[in-house]
């Protein structure tokens, strides 16, 4: 079948994973506000344990469900610096980036954590140059500038009217996230066993 054939099928689903991406930062502010208008007991009932709680089971389900007959080989195979990586990645990807995330939102708006977060590229890309000597593509130096000017002109233009700028203090969480990156470009990362969704 010719390939153009083939782009509505991947187009499609493609789509689907933007558009729940795109809302992810969303929905999970509006449930933070949310728990802060309704507090049960006088606490916030949206709490990152249990938005965490329901994330890391979604995503142990999915994992279970789409690879179960294939995980325990996959996970024999592994020779022991592979699980030490994949034991690493899971820490960092599916404990530590969660916490950084839900805490940076807390202090962002959804628009600057966004746009904080599209720095994990360049961050990804540096480790990747530092610990794994891949070599940095043509056009890393001007997405850099790109996505820094795309992070502060907004700031900067906020506190030229006068409503101030995002408290950027609490958001220093957020950068815990890049480190999986690491991790997901190391030989453990890309077995079978370690290719599960992220929150």
């Amino acid at each position: 079948m010719p390939p153009h054939r083939l782009l509505p099928g991947f187009a499609l689903p493609l789509a689907i994973y933007v558009v729940l991406r795109g809302l992810d930062a969303t929905v999970l502010k509006a449930l933070q506000q949310h728990g802060l208008s309704n507090p049960v007991n006088g606490e916030n009932p949206i709490s990152f344990c249990n938005v965490f709680f329901f994330a890391q089971l979604s995503i142990g389900l999915a994992a279970l469900l789409a690879g179960r007959r294939s995980l325990r080989p996959a996970l024999l195979s592994l020779s022991r610096r592979d699980r030490a990586l994949l034991a690493g990645d899971a820490l960092l990807g599916r404990f530590v980036g969660p916490v950084a995330y839900y805490l940076a939102l807390q202090s962002l708006t959804v628009i600057s954590q966004t746009l904080l977060f599209a720095l994990v590229l360049p961050v990804s890309a540096l480790l990747a140059r530092w610990l794994l000597r891949e070599p940095l593509p043509r056009a890393f130096t001007p997405s850099l500038l790109l996505i820094s000017c795309g992070l502060l002109l907004p700031q900067l233009t906020q506190a030229a009217m006068g409503a101030g700028m995002d408290d950027l203090a609490g958001s220093f969480g957020r950068w815990w996230g890049c480190w999986p990156s690491v991790a997901r470009r190391s030989p453990a990362a890309r077995s079978p066993a370690a290719t599960g969704p992220r929150p």
